[in-house]
C-alpha cells in the first residue's frame, strides 16, 4: 500500500496498480464513506489474529483493521466483525468509485479470507516444534501488503530484534508516511511511496533509528522509482531479481515475496530459525534449511512466520529456554510486546 504526496500530486502503488491523481493536497487527506458490503466469515478464520498479527494501532484497534488500498483514488478499507458469523467491508475514498467489486474482491485478497491452508494444518497438528501452538493459532491467516512496504519490513528486520525492527518501520511510518482521515473520526498512516523516500535524504532515513539499513531502503526505493521493480510485477520476481538490489539479501527477499504474494515455498531461514530448526530436529545448523523444506515443502514459509507468532519472536537465548520447557504457545500477554500485542504499544 504505496502513496505520495507532493507538490504536484498523489502517486498511489498498491499491490499491482499504479496511478497519478492530479490534485495538490496539503496535511491530513480527508476521506469519506462510498460503499459497504458484509461477507461471511469461514469457520477456521480468526479475524483477531489476521488483524493483531504485527501490526500497529494506527491500523488496528481491537475491533476494526484499517487497510489503505487503491483502484485509481486514494482509499481506505475499514474491517470489522459483524455478529458472529459476518465481517464487514466499508470503503473511505475522496470521491465516489465505479469499481468497488473489484476493491472488496482485493480486501479479500489481503486478510486472506478464501485462503485453504487444511492441507498445511495436516502437517502442522503433528510437527514436533509447532503442534502445541495449532490450537491456539489455527485460524491465523497472513495480511498481504504490497511488494515495496513487504520489503522496507524485511530491510527492518535485517540483523534485529522483533521490537527494534518493528520501532523502525513505525518511525518511518510516522516521519515519512501520508496522515489521513477517515469519515466518522478514525485516523491513519500510508507509508510513504518509494518516490518520498527515494528523494529523502540518507540523514533524514537515519533519524528513523535505521543506522546501516538507511542506505538498504533508499537503495530499493531507487529501484522502485526508477522502474527496476515494480509493484505490478510481484508474481513475476523471483529471489533472485530481488537480491540485485544492494542491501537486500536472500532472507530479506523471501520475506518480502511471503508478504506480498504468499510465496510460502520460501523459507525465510535466519540464524535465530536455523538454530530453533537444529534444537527441535536434532540436525546442524548447516543443514536446518533443508531440514524446514523437508518436513514443511510448499508451506515451509508460512510456518517461519507461524513460528515467530508461537514463540512470541523472543530473543534466541528465550526462544530456546521456551522450547526446552515445552511452552511453544503465545502468550497473550497484555502487558508484553509481542507479534500479536504490537498494536496495543505503538
Amino acid at each position: 500500500m504505496v502513496y505520495t504526496v507532493n507538490k504536484f500530486g498523489v502517486n498511489i502503488n498498491n499491490c499491482g496498480n499504479s496511478w497519478l491523481i492530479k490534485a495538490r493536497l496539503v496535511g491530513v487527506v480527508k476521506l469519506s464513506k462510498v460503499a459497504s458490503r458484509t461477507i461471511d466469515l469461514p469457520e477456521d478464520f480468526s479475524f483477531e489474529l489476521m488483524a493483531s498479527a504485527y501490526n500497529f494501532s494506527w491500523y488496528f484497534d481491537g475491533s476494526e483493521l484499517i487497510i489503505p488500498i487503491g483502484h485509481g483514488e486514494l482509499t481506505i478499507a475499514v474491517v470489522g466483525k459483524e455478529g458472529k458469523e459476518e465481517l464487514r467491508i466499508t470503503l473511505f475514498s475522496q470521491k465516489k468509485i465505479n469499481y468497488v467489486d473489484a476493491l472488496f474482491e482485493k480486501v479479500e485478497d489481503v486478510i486472506g479470507i478464501n485462503e485453504d491452508l487444511k492441507d498445511f494444518h495436516k502437517i502442522w497438528r503433528r510437527d514436533p516444534l509447532l503442534s502445541q501452538s495449532y490450537d491456539f493459532l489455527r485460524g491465523f491467516r497472513l495480511r498481504k501488503t504490497g511488494l515495496w512496504n513487504a520489503l522496507l519490513i524485511g530491510v527492518c528486520q535485517q540483523n534485529a530484534s522483533f521490537r527494534q525492527g518493528w520501532n523502525m518501520l513505525a518511525l518511518i511510518y510516522k516521519n515519512l508516511g501520508l496522515k489521513v482521515e477517515i469519515e466518522g473520526g478514525k485516523a491513519t498512516i500510508v507509508p510513504p511511496s518509494p518516490e518520498r523516500i527515494a528523494r529523502s535524504s540518507v540523514g533524514e532515513l537515519r533519524k528513523c533509528k535505521l543506522g546501516y539499513r538507511a542506505e538498504a531502503v533508499k537503495k530499493c526505493a531507487e529501484a522502485f522509482y526508477s522502474g527496476i521493480l515494480s509493484e505490478e510485477d510481484v508474481d513475476k520476481y523471483g529471489e533472485e531479481d530481488l537480491t540485485r538490489v544492494k542491501g537486500i539479501g536472500k532472507y530479506t527477499a523471501r520475506l518480502a515475496l511471503i508478504l506480498s504474494d504468499r510465496r510460502y515455498e520460501l523459507p525465510p531461514i535466519d540464524r535465530w530459525l536455523a538454530r530453533i530448526i537444529s534444537e527441535v530436529y536434532n540436525v546442524s545448523v548447516g543443514e536446518a534449511e533443508g531440514e524446514w523444506v523437508s518436513r514443511w515443502g510448499k508451506w515451509c514459509g508460512l510456518a517461519a512466520f507461524i513460528t515467530t507468532l508461537a514463540l512470541d519472536a523472543e530473543p534466541l537465548t528465550q526462544a530456546l529456554r521456551r522450547i526446552r520447557e515445552g511452552r511453544v504457545t503465545p502468550t497473550f500477554n497484555e502487558s508484553k510486546v509481542t507479534p500479536l500485542t504490537l498494536w496495543k504499544f505503538i
